[in-house]
Formats: C-alpha cells, structure tokens, sequence
C-alpha cells in the first residue's frame, strides 16, 4: 500500500505532523482447516441423562444442538457425526450423554 499525505508528497515518516490517508489492499484466503471438537464430551457430560427419575431434579442447563454448532469450529454436519459417534442423546431439546 501507499501512505500520502494531505500535502501530495509521499509520507517516509519524516512529518509526524501531518495528516495522512492509507491505501491498504488485503486479501483473505479461505483454509479447510481441522474441526476442533475435542470439549465436546465434556459438554454433553455437564449434565449427562441419568434416567426419567432424575430429570425433576435441579441441575446444570443442557446445550441444544444450535447452541453446540455455534459453540464449537466444526461444520453442522461434522458436529453432528460426532454426537452420534459418542452416542449423545436429545433429552427435552438438550444434548447430553448417558450416565453410566
């Protein structure tokens, strides 16, 4: 890029002085890069599904599966591949994980 100042001459820096005006050209490239879903599990564990029996009780919000998508730097599909692969559960819109 070029850096003028307002008088017309190009700035080396010599004129702290003076106002300036930047001409900057950026580029940005699109990189596939590794789903980061490695806190997953511990998510879905923070409040794991331990039976109808318990579900009254107070205890830790579950993530709904939007909220996990916007949470973790994976794709919707990616995310949701792993859910099934740890075997997560949907539990009154919350995603969670058997306690076993």
């Amino acid at each position: 890029g070029t850096l003028v100042t307002t008088e017309g001459s190009p700035s080396k820096g010599t004129n702290p002085g003076a106002d300036a005006v930047a001409n900057v050209q950026t580029h940005f490239a699109v990189a596939l890069t590794c789903p980061k879903l490695d806190g997953l599990p511990k998510l879905l564990r923070r409040r794991p599904y331990e039976g109808p029996d318990y579900e009254e009780e107070e205890g830790e919000e579950r993530y709904t599966r939007q909220q996990l998508h916007e949470m973790l730097q994976a794709s919707p599909k990616q995310i949701d591949e792993e859910l099934h692969r740890l075997g997560a559960l949907e539990v009154e819109g919350g995603m969670c994980v058997l306690d076993v």
